[in-house]
């Protein structure tokens, strides 16, 4: 999940995340920490289409509508 330090500052620091409210445990990414870790795990260039919202080269089809696939960074939105 993409957050700011407004919205870490008000839960309890952990490790590398924080305990929420509900008492579980939450890493928050940067916008720039989410495009490191999905530029180095797929090897390809991320281009941010919006808060949490990347696109990247999927492969090498010559069919453009494979071309491209999107990265959220909230698990309950899913591209098409």
């Amino acid at each position: 999940m993409v957050a700011g330090e407004s919205i870490t500052r008000q839960f309890t620091p952990y490790k590398d995340g924080v305990i929420t409210s509900r008492n579980t445990f939450q890493r928050y990414y940067t916008q720039a920490e989410f495009k490191a870790y999905l530029e180095g795990s797929l090897g390809e260039t991320a281009i941010a289409a919006g808060q949490g919202v990347f696109y990247c080269k999927a492969n090498e089809s010559p069919d453009p509508s494979n071309t491209l696939c999107a990265f959220y960074s909230n698990p309950f939105k899913r591209s098409s």
